[in-house]
């Protein structure tokens, strides 16, 4: 059972190597004629820096890793001369960095409960805005009066990490930047309505892509059958909307299961209703067969789009990266390559976690990693790792005692009280055991 509460140092030592590679690193500094003396900044210790320590509350900010790279290599450069290796240099090495872990990742196997598996993966499809300096609003316009960037990302439920992504003005439009293509035959897609058309539904259908989304407002969605519910009156070609207002339809044992017709009779779609426990009615289309996906499953399919929510938020928050104030785009798209090849490597890290819990026989004793609490825990030991990495420590004690120590501190201390959607379809949970015995504390008098 001790293996079970461990994380396992060579697998984590491994990731970090691959992601952060310090032979590269030194290769392109050679490359770019840089002298190594003490006076210049070292290449790889500011990768280092970048990415392990900006989860920080003031993080992703040039300031915390010039105190991250101080602290970790003992030497206070410049403030000028740090800067400057901002540079279209760094952000070319952070790209290629991000883009060979995300390569990597791919070859990690898919782990998907059994209830939504049928399909080679299942991908999560959403974006992130991030706000940046006024002066970078030529480059990357906002809606309004600013500047910021949209992140456009693919989410893999399967792998537990990012595996696409690309940056556009804030302005644009998530749907114009994702396209269905033959590619994706035999993937999963869940989709918010941002990505709701009826031409990618129809592509979905052609190139033989699963998928879930909710029904957005507006659209008809002709009634063709009832599979589950409580019918009334009903004539075929209903609005499904208009059924449920006039009472003609309403849900059976919580759900409703029928086919529609969409677009004037253009293709035809499974609609499944999910009521929640509030009384209102969730209404998703999806193309998923009766026989292998029930109503409950398509709804908690779609509940499990919240992890590319998560994911999201492992960028903004811990890194701190809604309020970006590099004034150079190389400098803010540095940043930004920096925060997403930091959640790969916790990506690949818990999905390792979550193979391990899986494999596991009997009743578990601890929950999985938690991604959030994980990513605090390398920023607090940011100087460690760093020096394990530049000094390219083997199998043995430093990566025994890392691992021990990031284990410990990313352990979620409500896995048990509040396990995820995904936890539960994964059976990563356990009873709720005995409360803690309260202590009794005595009153003394003066």
């Amino acid at each position: 059972m001790l293996l079970l509460l461990l994380m396992d140092p060579a697998n984590l030592r491994e990731v970090l190597l691959t992601a952060l590679p310090a032979e590269k690193v030194m290769n392109l500094a050679r490359a770019l004629g840089v002298v190594e003396r003490e006076s210049v900044i070292e290449l790889d210790e500011l990768v280092n820096a970048l990415v392990l320590s900006s989860r920080t509350p003031a993080g992703g900010r040039q300031a915390d890793v010039l105190r991250a790279y101080a602290q970790a290599t003992g030497v206070e450069p410049v403030r000028g001369t740090f800067y400057a290796r901002f540079n279209a240099e760094l952000e070319s090495l952070l790209e290629r960095l991000v883009r060979d872990s995300m390569q990597t990742a791919l070859a990690d196997p898919v782990l998907l409960p059994l209830s939504i598996r049928g399909v080679k993966d299942w991908l999560a499809i959403d974006s992130e805005t991030v706000q940046l300096h006024p002066s970078l609003a030529s480059v990357y316009p906002g809606t309004g009066d600013y500047a910021a960037v949209k992140v456009h990302k693919a989410y893999s439920l399967g792998r537990n990490n990012m595996v696409e992504f690309q940056f556009s003005p804030a302005r644009d439009h998530d749907s114009s930047w994702f396209h269905v293509s033959e590619a994706m035959r035999g993937f999963g897609l869940l989709m918010d309505l941002g990505y709701a058309s009826h031409r990618r539904l129809m592509d979905c259908q052609q190139f033989g892509v699963a998928f879930v989304i909710k029904l957005k407002t507006g659209w008809k969605a002709r009634l063709t059958s009832v599979t589950e519910g409580e019918v009334a009156e009903l004539f075929r070609g209903t609005d499904f909307a208009e059924a449920l207002s006039f009472g003609q339809l309403s849900c059976q044992d919580g759900f409703i299961d029928a086919d529609v017709a969409l677009n004037r009779g253009a293709y035809s779609l499974r609609l499944v209703a999910v009521e929640t426990p509030e009384k209102k009615l969730c209404v998703f289309l999806t193309n998923l067969p009766r026989e292998h996906y029930s109503p409950a499953v398509v709804g908690d399919l779609y509940r499990l789009r919240w992890e590319i929510e998560k994911s999201n938020k492992l960028d903004k928050s811990d890194f701190s990266l809604a309020d970006l104030s590099c004034r150079k785009v190389c400098s803010a798209r540095t940043m930004l390559y920096a925060s997403l090849l930091g959640s790969v490597i916790i990506g690949r890290l818990v999905h390792a976690d979550h193979c391990t819990l899986a494999a596991t026989k009997g009743p578990l004793t601890r929950g999985p990693i938690h991604a959030r609490l994980l990513a605090m825990a390398l920023a607090a030991m940011n100087a460690s790792i760093s020096t394990a990495i530049a000094d390219g420590a083997p199998p043995g004690p430093v990566w025994d005692t890392i691992a021990r120590k990031l284990a410990h501190l990313s352990r979620d201390p409500n896995w048990r009280q509040r396990p995820s959607v995904f936890d539960v379809l994964h059976g990563f949970t356990a009873s709720r055991g005995r409360p803690r015995r309260q202590k009794t504390f005595k009153r003394t008098g003066n």
